[in-house]
């Protein structure tokens, strides 16, 4: 992605990249540069899952934050409510600056300052969050306000109960995957703990939280991110602990870097152990972020050399690099294994890969999402069901998507079973539990069998008569052979969007239509094809696959023909194309992120532009093959008509389309009148703007 020049762009840290890599490969490419600094008995505590973090408001400052804002500590957000009280004086003490605040205001105007303060709703969690929810997967405990782990989490595909009142409190040791909020959030303001009222009662009113909290730490150890000793929101926590546990309590350890030896004895007399990482303090986001991804690797390493499975077939796999193994890790609900291991062990079988559940590996006292994740970094594919949404399928999603290649991970679902956007550009395959269904369960198990070739490098037995070698289309024309014109048909579609899906990743998607607009363009086939063939060919398709039609010899030697000269064309015009570049004008560009993510799945690249001048400069520079820009902007309430009109003043023809907050539909009129191509104000729908819009222009 090309950026612009105003952007501040974070070096990225070649270690942290190795250890994402060997994370996913499951070998350790990296050299350590923290577990030295970690003590043993906490090390072992980080491999057995008793570790549970305790999040602080200084550990916000490692989310990603608009350009021109800044995250507040502790004592900045009380200077800034101070200055909202005429005649106050400031003196460090942020707790007497809120309480004086609400008592001036009220309380849901110093919520309203607080939330605007703290950039609710604006910042996004970022990689070192990322990081962070990958390492930690079970109680997370914290006293910010923010939702940024929350959402991490929902990014990862991991969705993760929050905690705010003792009557949602579970009843377990911890591994639970959860967030306990102590102190409430923006979500739950009537939570909220702020004033000095409200910390003065915290432990009367709520003795069941704090008991359980101090609980945690009998089994567990605590890890402190982003706290200092003087804030009020850790000296809380640790009156919980100390109130309840006195000198039973276990030490607790503090992340920070470079620590002075003050600092590290002002801790301990506290019962607190540092773990003073080396680095600049400025540099903290960056070092945090490869402590985590360090320590990940290290505790993936060690449970993979004593994860077993009750399986020989398995163990003997599980030696053999992931790249090179049969292993498919296979994931559902509880309800479901029985039925989906009926209709997919047989073609897995067949093709002599081993298929893998949680309960292959799963010990008792085990941490099952541990396991899950070395199962399936050892897996060289994964399967996994999400027709009911359950919360383990969601969780072990996550960990799928995070380590295996995209296209060796296989979507199932039941027909007619909503799929969540995330999932639009991955390989979908539905199916029906219905046994008499034959034809439905014939072209099932017809896909699975060709994912599972493309994915396994499994070569089919099917040669080229001539030269003795695999051919493109050889099970459709082995079919041929056999005079089953339907199933060749089938067959070479099939055959036909694997390919696309493992070779052509800037067209991939689970939408046939948009496969279909592909096979239409003049520049992908041969001129002997036109618009009413095009239409004709695939109404036999989908004949065939939704009325039960039986084709003729002449239709499969047709379609064949097709489908071939549709690869060769496809082949050809991705060497000949790089990717398309794309302008997109706004100046809060912090708010397209996930627009612009799945965009640039189907092979597109972006420069942004934050000004209509700014946009204006970089056209005449740089080729781009679509323009999207918002409406408003600092510069007027009609900026995107003005760039418009600006760029059509010099005949420029380039396709324009305006992604904005209204839904008016006078203003789409305005923007076709004008020259432009769509106005939209949803994601899905400027998504399929983009695309037909660079489709009609290829």
């Amino acid at each position: 992605m090309q950026v612009v020049p105003t952007d501040k762009v974070e070096r990225q840290d070649i270690s942290a990249i190795k250890g994402l890599k060997s994370y996913k490969e499951g070998v350790s490419t990296m050299e350590y540069k923290y577990i030295s600094s970690i003590p043993k008995p906490l090390l072992n505590d980080f491999v057995n899952g008793r570790v549970i973090p305790f999040v602080g408001a200084g550990f916000s400052k490692n989310a990603d934050i608009p350009d021109g804002l800044s995250m507040p500590d502790w004592n900045e957000l009380g200077k800034i409510v101070a200055d909202e009280i005429p005649d106050y004086h400031y003196d460090n003490n942020a707790i007497d600056a809120l309480s004086y605040y609400e008592d001036l205001y009220s309380r849901a105007k110093l919520i309203e300052l607080l939330m605007k303060e703290l950039h609710f709703g604006k910042v996004q969690p970022g990689s070192t969050y990322k990081a962070f929810c990958e390492l930690f997967t079970g109680t997370i405990c914290t006293t910010n306000f923010d939702s940024l782990i929350e959402d991490s989490m929902t990014l990862l595909h991991r969705p993760i109960p929050v905690i705010v009142t003792k009557d949602r409190l579970p009843i377990g040791s911890g591994k639970d995957n959860k967030i306990v909020k102590l102190h409430g959030d923006f979500n739950h303001p009537d939570k909220m703990v702020i004033t000095e009222h409200d910390y003065d009662v915290y432990l009367d009113q709520n003795p069941v939280l704090a008991t359980y909290v101090a609980n945690l730490f009998i089994a567990n150890t605590l890890l402190l991110i982003g706290y200092s000793l003087d804030d009020i929101d850790f000296r809380s926590v640790w009156q919980i602990i100390n109130s309840r546990l006195g000198r039973m309590a276990q030490p607790a350890y503090y992340i920070t870097v470079g620590a002075s030896s003050e600092k590290v004895a002002r801790y301990k007399r506290r019962n607190i152990r540092i773990i003073n990482l080396k680095g600049q303090p400025q540099n903290y986001k960056t070092i945090l972020h490869d402590f985590f991804v360090e320590i990940n690797e290290y505790i993936c390493i060690e449970k993979d050399k004593t994860t077993k499975s009750t399986n020989e077939k398995i163990n003997e796999q599980m030696k053999i690099p992931a790249e090179d193994n049969k292993l498919c890790f296979i994931s559902c609900s509880m309800s479901r294994i029985a039925q989906l291991s009926n209709l997919i062990n047989p073609t897995l079988q067949t093709l002599g890969i081993t298929p893998v559940r949680i309960d292959d590996m799963l010990m008792p006292y085990d941490n099952w999402i541990d396991i899950s994740r070395t199962a399936i970094r050892k897996s060289k594919a994964a399967i996994i069901d999400v027709s009911d949404s359950s919360s383990n399928v969601m969780i072990e999603l996550g960990l799928i998507k995070s380590t295996t290649p995209k296209n060796n991970v296989l979507i199932l679902c039941e027909k007619n079973t909503v799929l969540p956007v995330s999932l639009i550009n991955q390989r979908v395959l539905t199916y029906t539990f219905d046994i008499t269904n034959e034809k439905d369960n014939y072209y099932f198990s017809k896909e699975l069998k060709e994912w599972c070739r493309s994915v396994f490098n499994i070569i089919s037995t099917s040669y080229d008569n001539n030269n003795n070698k695999h051919v493109a289309f050889a099970d459709a024309y082995e079919l041929l052979k056999k005079e089953d014109y339907s199933a060749c048909i089938v067959s070479a579609y099939s055959e036909l969007e694997n390919h696309i899906f493992s070779h052509h990743t800037d067209f991939e998607t689970n939408d046939k239509g948009v496969i279909c607009e592909i096979f239409r363009i003049n520049q992908y086939i041969s001129n002997n094809y036109d618009s009413d063939y095009y239409k004709e060919i695939m109404t036999l398709h989908n004949n065939i696959v939704h009325q039960g039609y039986i084709a003729t010899l002449k239709e499969a030697e047709d379609f064949l023909r097709f489908v071939t000269e549709c690869r060769e064309a496809l082949d050809n015009f991705k060497k000949k194309n790089q990717k398309k570049q794309i302008l997109w004008v706004d100046d809060r560009p912090e708010n397209n992120v996930y627009e612009r993510n799945v965009l640039e799945q189907y092979g597109l690249d972006f420069t942004l532009a934050l000004s209509t001048q700014q946009a204006l400069d970089f056209m005449q520079h740089n080729k781009f093959a679509l323009i999207i820009s918002d409406m408003r902007r600092k510069e007027g309430e009609d900026e995107g008509y003005v760039l418009l009109d600006k760029i059509r003043k010099n005949n420029k023809e380039i396709p324009f389309i305006v992604y904005a907050g209204s839904s008016k539909e006078e203003y789409k009129n305005e923007i076709l009148k004008r020259g432009g191509q769509d106005y939209t104000n949803t994601p899905r729908e400027l998504i399929d703007a983009v695309i037909n819009t660079l489709l009609i222009n290829l």
